[in-house]
C-alpha cells in the first residue's frame, strides 16, 4: 500500500521511484529551504531572496535566509555567500541586494566598505567626474589659479588669488589688485 511509503523529510526531496531509505532523499542546496515533506522535485525548495543568503543545506526554514552584513551584498536569489562591495562602492544597510557607487569628486580603494564616509573626497586642488573611482589617479589636477570642490573647478574670482597648496581663494591684500580671473 503507498502509505507504507515515508514521506522524505523537510527540507528534502527525491525525484527517483523506488527507493529504500531516507538517505535517498536530497537536501535542499545552499541558499535555498523547503517546509514541506514528501517532496519530489528540486524546484520544491524555495531561493532565499536577493540581499540574503543561506550556507546550509537542507535548512526546513525562512528562518535560515539570513541579512547580508553591511559592506556586503547578493544581487541574486538562492545565494550561499554574500560578496564583499567592490573598490569604488560601499553598503551602508544590512540585507543589500546591490552596492552603492561612490560618487564623483571621491574615490575608495578597498572592499567591503560600510558607510558613503568610506568614500575618501578628492585631496584641494583636484577634481574627478568619475563615479565609483577606486584610486587618488582619478582625481585630477586642477589648472593653477582655481579651488576645487572634488567635482570641479572653480577660478578664483578678480580681485582674489590662490597660492600654491592652499584650498580657497584668498583676497588680494590691501593696497594690491587682480582684475585677473583665476590668479
Amino acid at each position: 500500500e503507498e502509505a507504507d511509503c515515508q514521506l522524505c523529510g523537510t527540507g528534502t526531496y527525491s525525484t527517483q521511484q523506488g527507493q529504500t531509505s531516507a538517505a535517498t532523499c536530497v537536501g535542499c542546496g545552499a541558499g535555498k529551504y523547503s517546509s514541506g515533506q514528501g517532496e519530489s522535485a528540486e524546484s520544491a525548495c524555495t531561493r532565499c531572496v536577493a540581499g540574503k543568503y543561506s550556507s546550509q543545506v537542507g535548512a526546513v526554514s525562512v528562518d535560515t535566509c539570513k541579512d547580508c552584513a553591511k559592506g556586503f551584498f547578493s544581487s541574486q536569489a538562492g545565494a550561499s555567500v554574500c560578496a564583499a562591495c567592490e573598490e569604488g562602492k560601499f553598503a551602508d544597510g544590512v540585507g543589500s541586494d546591490a552596492c552603492t557607487v561612490c560618487g564623483a569628486g571621491k574615490y575608495l580603494s578597498s572592499t567591503g566598505a560600510d558607510s558613503e564616509t568610506d568614500c575618501v573626497l578628492c585631496e584641494a586642488g583636484k577634481y574627478s567626474s568619475t563615479e565609483g573611482a577606486t584610486s587618488q589617479e582619478a582625481c585630477l589636477d586642477c589648472p593653477s589659479g582655481s579651488t576645487s570642490d572634488g567635482l570641479g573647478c572653480n577660478a578664483c574670482v578678480a580681485g582674489t588669488y590662490i597660492p600654491s597648496q592652499e584650498s580657497d581663494c584668498l583676497r588680494c591684500p590691501a593696497g594690491k589688485y587682480s582684475s585677473q580671473v583665476g590668479a
